[in-house]
């Protein structure tokens, strides 16, 4: 096509203006076989004024959403911490604690259990009055007093077994040779319960409590 066109322009249009119109045809040429460009996509924004969380509260609300503030530690009262103290003064200074300390590192549960409980009576007993001076009015301290004294009633009972654990002992040994389950002696059921829940007083208010032996 360039060609004729050329050939037609030489004959009948000067050369320069010849010269002129073919490079516009050129040009309109190279348009016609390059492929257009394809639209840019334009990113889709965020709707204006869309809801955010939180969104009309105040900013310490605001960021109360979505940053939780973290827990308050809970800590023992000061009365606990004063009880504590004696507590600890005791196993230090007496026979008893000082016995109970040596075996800190003894394989034996059943000998540890012992030595605490004796420990435990002293306490009771010897040391009531700065216990209940450290104790004071606040409602944890002094239930752990109290379940200093529960403590004390039934552990060594139940420990040294003036308490059968089934109503019939010599039926329960029966039940247990032929798969059955034995009948359980109530008062032990329940000098258990009620150490179970001295325990857990008195290892929520001292430390120095011992949670397991």
């Amino acid at each position: 096509m360039t060609r004729r066109l050329n050939t037609l322009l030489t004959s009948t249009v000067p050369r320069a203006a010849a010269a002129a119109l073919l490079a516009v045809v050129g040009l309109a040429g190279c348009a016609e076989s390059t492929p257009a460009a394809a639209p840019s996509t334009a990113a889709t924004a965020a709707p204006a004024g869309a809801e955010q969380p939180g969104a009309g509260l105040p900013t310490e609300l605001r960021t109360a959403t979505t940053t939780p503030a973290p827990l308050a530690a809970v800590t023992a009262s000061a009365q606990c911490a004063a009880m504590d103290g004696v507590v600890g003064r005791a196993l230090a200074e007496t026979p008893e604690g000082q016995r109970y300390t040596a075996l800190a590192d003894s394989k034996d549960p059943v000998a540890k259990q012992k030595a605490w409980e004796s420990f435990a009576g002293v306490l009771a007993s010897s040391h009531r009055g700065q216990l209940a001076d450290a104790a004071g009015s606040d409602p944890t301290a002094t239930a752990a007093l109290t379940s200093l004294d529960a403590y004390v009633s039934v552990a060594g009972r139940l420990s040294g077994g003036e308490i059968s654990e089934y109503a019939d002992a010599a039926q329960a040994e029966d039940d247990i040779k032929s798969g059955r389950t034995p009948t359980p002696n109530p008062e032990y059921q329940a000098a258990a319960e009620s150490r179970a829940q001295a325990q857990i007083a008195l290892t929520s208010c001292l430390s120095t409590w011992p949670v397991v032996f």
